[in-house]
């Protein structure tokens, strides 16, 4: 092989590299990637975002049970906050231990849907509801779980973004919660809510 085609291999081969990560952001906005939440070793949005996780001027919050009845359904909500936020987006599952799905999601497609990768749930933001309402934006949707008392575990990501499309300058939130499957009555019970 000559030195020129070696070199030109070569700068192929950088730039594909390169240009790996590039992802159009304003796709993102219809949804993220699936299996992003940060759960099972799984990525978060800090794969297309850069920056550093949990900025301390914002914060993720979720509402969810903190322990369940079987087959029962709840209202989850997830709500980002920010003092730059100007577009926010979030990818949520809820698993048990093990990393199989929990329960299945009940969605208003107006403002979050679900999309299944591996047989898992994954409920997300889409287009319609990206826009905050000053330093936050919310999320809510039902949940109903599942017919066992398995301990389960929420994991969510988001991403409060500056709305320049690009990766730079958005600021990624990671969490997880714990979900009991019956309600510890040992010490008085536990507010329903987290």
């Amino acid at each position: 092989m000559t030195d020129r085609r070696i070199l030109l291999l070569a700068i192929g081969g950088a730039l594909l590299t390169a240009s790996a990560p590039l992802v159009r952001h304003d796709v993102l906005r219809d949804a993220p990637p699936p299996a992003h939440t940060g759960g099972f070793g799984e990525p978060t949005c800090l794969t297309c975002h850069m920056g550093d996780a949990n900025d301390p001027r914002g914060a993720l919050e979720i509402s969810a049970p903190a322990y369940y009845t079987p087959g029962a359904t709840y209202e989850i909500r997830v709500r980002l906050k920010h003092p730059e936020l100007a577009a926010g987006g979030f990818e949520l599952s809820v698993r048990d231990t093990a990393g199989r799905q929990a329960g299945r999601f009940i969605t208003d497609t107006a403002s979050v849907a679900v999309t299944t990768l591996n047989d898992v749930l994954y409920v997300h933001h889409v287009r319609a509801s990206t826009r905050p309402t000053g330093d936050s934006i919310s999320w809510s949707f039902d949940w109903v779980a599942p017919d066992n008392t398995n301990p389960l575990v929420i994991h969510v990501a988001a991403n409060a973004g500056n709305d320049d499309e690009s990766p730079l300058g958005d600021f990624v939130y990671v969490r997880s919660d714990s979900v009991a499957g019956v309600r510890d009555t040992s010490a008085g019970g536990r507010s329903p809510l987290n």
